[in-house]
């Protein structure tokens, strides 16, 4: 009984080890109905996501789009769902995107370190065009769980199923 608890433990402290480079992933589906206060795009749709460095603020981006005018200004706002808040990270955006597109890029700022898998609810990333100064497609960040996530609620729960079946059987003994 020891033993699987040790190879459980130890499966799980492996699985916390690879979340240690600080580094999250988030998206966002971008809609012009998220947008607060003045109106968005009613067609602008669009995916965002992000890999995010807590320790570095190094941030990876990438955003799709589609049904846009000319794309002016891309970022992540503080901010949760149903409230404005100010730019912490800004985007490069190329010149003279619109219609359908994608543009990505990486950067590192020390404001993006901030972001992590417990507050990410608490930004949002907005795209701005010339017809929707104020914002045409906006989406909450939500963290997407790492591959090591799973491993680690699976060991947790094969470690729980292996105590629950141990008991059940001193029971019957």
């Amino acid at each position: 009984m020891t033993k699987k608890l040790c190879v459980a433990l130890a499966t799980m402290l492996a699985c916390l080890g690879a979340q240690a480079n600080g580094a999250s992933v988030f998206s966002a589906t971008l809609l012009g109905s998220n947008e607060v206060g003045l109106p968005g795009d009613p067609d602008g749709i669009g995916v965002a996501s992000a890999v995010i460095d807590s320790h570095t603020g190094q941030v990876d981006w990438s955003i799709t789009f589609a049904n846009l005018s000319t794309v002016v200004g891309a970022h992540i706002h503080t901010g949760v769902a149903g409230t404005n808040g100010p730019i912490i990270v800004n985007f490069a955006v190329p010149t003279g995107l619109s219609g359908n597109g994608s543009f990505s890029g990486s950067l590192i700022d020390p404001d993006a370190m901030g972001i992590t898998d417990f507050t990410a609810a608490n930004f949002y990333f907005n795209v701005h065009t010339s017809q929707f100064p104020g914002g045409a497609i906006r989406g909450q960040l939500a963290a997407v769980p790492e591959p090591g996530s799973y491993a680690l609620m699976l060991a947790g729960l094969a470690a729980v199923g292996g105590i629950s079946r141990r008991m059940a059987q001193r029971r019957m003994d």
